[in-house]
């Protein structure tokens, strides 16, 4: 029998067993660079685990002050709500 991986796959089973050991991968960029050895020192892989700058979250927000949102299509009626000004809040002028 002969399996023969593709670099992909290769990449992706090392993914899958950084999981197994315990280090999380989410969000996560891994490089994977090949290295044929001389001399009978074989291959090796080496992996670069970064932070993956894709993900730019905005804020993070507790769970608990989550609330439900509205069905989809429906908003929220806001015509009976008056503006304020702020300019003299935030200027600090009365």
């Amino acid at each position: 029998m002969r399996i023969v991986l593709q670099e992909q796959e290769l990449k992706e089973a090392m993914e899958t067993y950084i999981n197994k050991l315990g280090m999380s991968t989410e969000g996560k960029n891994i490089v994977v660079s090949f290295t044929a050895g001389r001399q009978g020192n074989g291959h090796t892989a080496t992996l670069d685990i970064q932070p993956n700058t894709d993900n730019k979250v905005e804020s993070i927000v507790p769970l608990e002050a989550v609330t439900e949102a509205p069905p989809m299509g429906e908003e929220e009626d806001t015509t009976d709500i008056e503006p304020v000004d702020e300019t003299k809040v935030m200027f600090g002028t009365d």
